[in-house]
């Protein structure tokens, strides 16, 4: 019986925090959404639009893409790597790609 209200306790504290992350999420801005800070996007990365009159949420890097390090401004024209890539240049006269390692 004490296992059982164990488990139901522990079930609706899970239940409680995954609602609470699946609301963050909803809050957060998809890929093209309009943002303000990288804060705003799903992604973590909100670029400045130089066509459009608006900043908006982009992908992180994948590898070979173009790339900069992750910054502590609001915006970048280039969002930095994934998780488990590094943005760094094979040379001096290349740009900065993301890479494995």
């Amino acid at each position: 019986m004490e296992k059982s209200l164990v488990l139901l306790g522990f079930a609706l504290v899970l239940g409680q925090v995954s609602s609470s992350l699946r609301k963050t999420n909803l809050k957060l801005k998809a890929d093209g959404e309009e943002c303000y800070q990288h804060s705003d996007c799903r992604s973590s990365c909100c670029l400045i639009s130089l066509y459009r009159a608006m900043n908006f949420c982009a992908p992180k890097g994948k590898i070979e893409m173009l790339c900069l390090p992750q910054t502590t401004a609001n915006t970048t024209i280039l969002c930095p790597c994934h998780w488990g890539l590094s943005c760094r240049s094979i040379d001096h006269f290349c740009p900065r790609r993301c890479l494995m390692f």
